[in-house]
């Protein structure tokens, strides 16, 4: 009986092994699938880091343009009614 015992022992033990072997693998292929996540998380985070400086770029590109459209329309029309007041005084006199 003691040979046997000794026989499941052994066993037991190289299953415990083979386990353990297993799980180790299986750890250090999820460190690597985590590494590799965490690196395609980080460039995503830089392009979209990027996208978001080159959207409030634009939007104050935007803003300034605006003001010099808004600035040149007023200028333009303060000129166009001052030579209709121009023209409209010149003609009556």
């Amino acid at each position: 009986m003691s040979e046997k015992t000794t026989s499941v022992g052994s066993q037991v033990r190289e299953a415990q092994g083979a386990w353990k072997k297993a799980a180790d693998e299986q750890i250090a292929r999820m460190e690597l699938a985590y590494g590799e996540m965490a690196r395609m998380q980080e460039q995503s985070l830089e392009k979209s880091r990027e996208a978001v400086d080159e959207m409030a770029k634009l939007t104050k590109d935007s803003f300034n343009y605006f003001g010099q459209l808004s600035a040149e329309w007023r200028r333009l029309t303060l000129e166009a009614t001052r030579k209709a007041a121009d023209f409209l005084t010149t003609t009556q006199a």
